[in-house]
């Protein structure tokens, strides 16, 4: 079954994880995929793994591998990675089965820095990485001793309840408001009235509102112009190149000019500003 998740609430917590810690934070589903991440982008070290798709491949397996100790331990695990960095797996339940996991990690709880990065070095001896390159990208790992882990553990398992409790994520067959989440976030191009999506569902407005209450608290509309405002900012980093009344037009603006008003009321910032 296809795990679906609350992208924009679950983005908001791990992403207030990530300013409180410093540290990456992703999702991944039952097929032990990533499908939702911040920030996108993994550490420097990480980042020249993957340039090697034999060791970008060792770094999914070993992701992989971990995600089904959860899956059967059903706890949180503390490891390191094939490389020598530290990481944590927590499972997302729901009933008893793990749906998906939390990952967090890219990091060491080796005080002294010599000693990891040595560490890490015979770990990679066979990689035939450039040790300089090596060294260079360890800079920016950070240290957390095992008692500030364990705090981030607190955390972690607090955060993976109320994420199942609330309902932001589930399996294909679970609730209709993520269903419709899931059909707005995929859509946003198209007609998302609440007439339009009453009768996507064939539910009546009452039925609507009742089921977006949790999902939506600031109300459907605004978090509508939200997510399209956020998919037009992607869509102009990605081409830039692209005119700007074609970047509104795909992401549901018919007006160009509430487009623009819209997007600086959003963002602080100009559409036009390169």
């Amino acid at each position: 079954m296809i795990l679906n998740i609350a992208s924009e609430q679950i983005l908001g917590l791990i992403k207030a994880f990530y300013n409180l810690t410093g540290i990456k934070i992703a999702i991944y589903d039952n097929n032990f995929k990533e499908v939702l991440s911040y920030p996108k982008e993994n550490s420097p070290f990480c980042k020249m793994l993957e340039r090697d798709s034999s060791l970008l491949k060792k770094c999914d397996d070993c992701t992989a591998n971990l995600c089904h100790k959860c899956a059967v331990q059903k706890k949180t695990i503390v490891y390191k990675c094939h490389a020598g960095l530290t990481e944590v797996i927590s499972p997302l339940e729901l009933d008893g089965v793990s749906i998906g996991y939390v990952i967090y990690g890219q990091i060491t709880n080796e005080k002294d820095r010599e000693k990891f990065i040595a560490e890490v070095k015979e770990n990679c001896r066979y990689y035939g990485l450039c040790e300089k390159e090596i060294e260079e990208s360890l800079e920016k790992i950070k240290y957390f001793s095992d008692s500030k882990i364990e705090d981030t553990l607190e955390i972690i398992n607090a955060l993976t309840l109320y994420i199942v409790y609330k309902g932001f994520v589930y399996l294909s067959d679970s609730p209709l408001g993520m269903k419709i989440t899931d059909y707005i976030d995929k859509n946003l191009a198209n007609d998302l009235s609440v007439s339009s999506l009453c009768s996507e569902f064939a539910i009546s407005k009452a039925k609507l509102y009742s089921e977006m209450r949790i999902y939506m608290p600031e109300g459907i509309a605004k978090y509508i112009r939200k997510r399209r405002i956020q998919a037009a900012e992607e869509n102009i980093h990605k081409n830039p190149d692209k005119p700007l009344w074609r970047v509104a037009e795909e992401c549901g603006f018919d007006d160009y000019n509430y487009f623009l008003r819209v997007f600086r009321t959003e963002t602080g910032k100009s559409a036009r500003a390169k």
